[in-house]
């Protein structure tokens, strides 16, 4: 074998890997936050979570995605771990769609597709029409470097040593084990299927020693599951378990089949001439039988996960509940599961700002409630999250991202530094508590009241702008803005009713200055939900 033969088999992998990361990536972006919204939407029939899970990996032709996707959004708490496993298992399945592409070969028109994909990619300005022609390059380029590693493999027929060693994957621990290593290292167990498929193409390999490897696979591309629950939850980690027993399971299952009975046989009857068809054929048939084996058996798979990952969650000081590890290596999915993180994690800030806010206003208003140390707790976890939240938007802002995505990245910047000031203001109310805890005065019986009914507007402003966080509408959103002007006008009316209170000698010097200033906290948090809503409302 020349080294131009090497150098073309090398060149030819390199194009397959980018021309499926290329198609995947496109397909993703095209996809959108949809991808999100399907998987969090799923209820817990195992059936349907299966399907979805298979539907899903079809279409971004990425297993790795799909259950990296899942285990972390059973980490964020917004899928369940009994579904997560359903998911994976269907993507077992969706998996198997790239080889049945490469079994059909489009070698002759893969030309064809890369030059429209890549005008397409360079020359649109319209979104979706860019990502479509990212997919369609991404398909070209992928089928240019199949043909490229044919082609290249060719002298390997004269190679007795490489002849043998493919022969020896017959047995199944050195086949299993080939394919294993090899899906680790490339990350993909479609690609090391079509690389087994270039071998197939040119009679390098048959289907009595791929079958093994393409257990192997199976088993190695649990990688990306297990990559993605480190440093997770406990049920992250038991959903990445769950993956790694199942494809081992169906591996030891499957080859105890092709041991006692003529399976293989029967796989190439089904198409006698064409190795890479077989290969496609045995990869879809092993994912389909062994899901469809241990499907039913899924409950079981859990409690096993749960047996050798015993206990609950604990944590000690400020830490990040939803934000993990973000990768920026443009791995798929990476961007679906960092916004997502993220929103999570800007939620459960909002929360505790508001919850702070409630504390506050309870500990001022009535001198024996309000638990002011846990008011101080949340500050820091507030003052934290503003700056972990941050990095991580400038790490997701260095990724490739769809125009509504990277709109509402820009606008989480403007929300968090709202949220942390209405944490501040909050803070700044304990503080009046315990200086009037302190001094054992009290406001008057007019001036309480009228504090307590700002209050019950601010309260008002601030679950109205959580649920429009949540789910932006105009309607919801007029209301906000409606309601900050009433606040407005309301505190101007409070400070003439001081002023009168004071001329009146009905009020002390230093209350009156902490009423004025509860006064203005109260409408500088008003002044803050506004700004959220309106940064949300922006990108809805």
């Amino acid at each position: 074998m020349k080294l131009t033969d090497i150098m073309g088999l090398l060149g030819g992998l390199a194009l397959f890997l980018y021309g499926m990361r290329l198609m995947g990536e496109g397909l993703e972006l095209l996809a959108g936050a949809k991808l999100k919204a399907i998987l969090e939407k799923l209820t817990k029939n195992r059936l349907m979570t299966m399907l979805v899970g298979l539907t899903v990996t079809a279409l971004i032709q990425s297993s790795n995605a799909v259950t990296a996707m899942a285990v972390s959004f059973v980490n964020l708490g917004v899928l369940e771990f009994t579904s997560a496993i359903g998911v994976i298992m269907g993507s077992n399945i969706g998996t198997t769609v790239t080889g049945q592409l490469i079994a059909v070969n489009f070698s002759a028109i893969a030309p064809l597709f890369a030059l429209v994909g890549v005008v397409l990619f360079l020359f649109t300005k319209k979104a979706k029409s860019h990502y479509a022609g990212q997919v369609l390059a991404g398909f070209g380029i992928l089928f240019i470097g199949m043909t490229t590693m044919s082609t290249s493999m060719v002298p390997l027929r004269e190679v007795a040593w490489f002849r043998d060693t493919m022969t020896s994957f017959t047995n199944p621990l050195l086949g299993i084990l080939v394919g294993a290593v090899f899906t680790l290292l490339i990350q993909s167990s479609s690609a090391s299927v079509g690389v087994l498929q270039a071998l197939a193409s040119q009679r390098l390999i048959s289907l009595n020693s791929a079958i093994y490897v393409i257990c192997g696979q199976n088993i190695g591309c649990t990688i990306a599951a297990v990559m993605a629950a480190i440093g997770g939850t406990k049920n992250a980690k038991r959903t990445a378990l769950v993956h790694v027993l199942f494809n081992v399971t169906g591996t030891i299952l499957f080859v105890a089949a092709t041991r006692l009975l003529p399976i293989i046989s029967w796989m190439e009857a089904l198409t006698p001439d064409n190795g890479m068809a077989q290969i496609a054929n045995a990869h879809t048939i092993f994912n389909i039988a062994t899901t469809l084996l241990l499907l039913p058996c899924s409950n079981l798979l859990a409690r096993v996960a749960t047996i050798l990952i015993p206990g609950e969650d604990k944590k000690k000081g400020p830490q990040l509940a939803y934000i993990k590890d973000i990768s920026t290596s443009g791995s798929f999915g990476a961007s679906t599961i960092a916004i997502e993180q993220v929103e999570h994690e800007t939620t459960r800030m909002f929360t505790l700002a508001s919850d702070n806010l409630h504390a506050a206003l309870k500990a001022f208003l009535d001198e024996r409630s309000g638990d002011l140390e846990t008011i101080y707790k949340n500050e820091e976890i507030i003052d934290f999250l503003n700056k972990e939240i941050t990095r991580a938007l400038v790490r997701i802002n260095s990724m490739e991202l769809t125009h509504s995505d990277a709109k509402r990245m820009s606008a989480m910047y403007h929300i968090i530094s709202d949220i942390e000031r209405i944490g501040d203001h909050a803070e700044n109310i304990a503080d009046y508590a315990k200086f009037i805890r302190e001094r054992g005065t009290r406001f008057s019986a007019e001036a309480s009241d009228e504090l307590r009914e700002l209050s019950r507007e601010v309260y008002a402003m601030m679950d109205w702008t959580y649920a429009h966080f949540q789910s932006p509408t105009d309607e919801l959103f007029q209301q906000i803005d409606n309601l900050e002007e009433r606040i407005d006008d309301t505190v101007d009316q409070l400070q003439n009713n001081h002023i009168a209170r004071l001329e009146a000698d009905k009020c002390s010097a230093d209350l009156g200055m902490i009423f004025v200033e509860i006064l203005t906290d109260l409408e500088r948090i008003s002044d803050h939900a506004l700004n959220i809503a309106q940064a949300g409302h922006k990108n809805k």
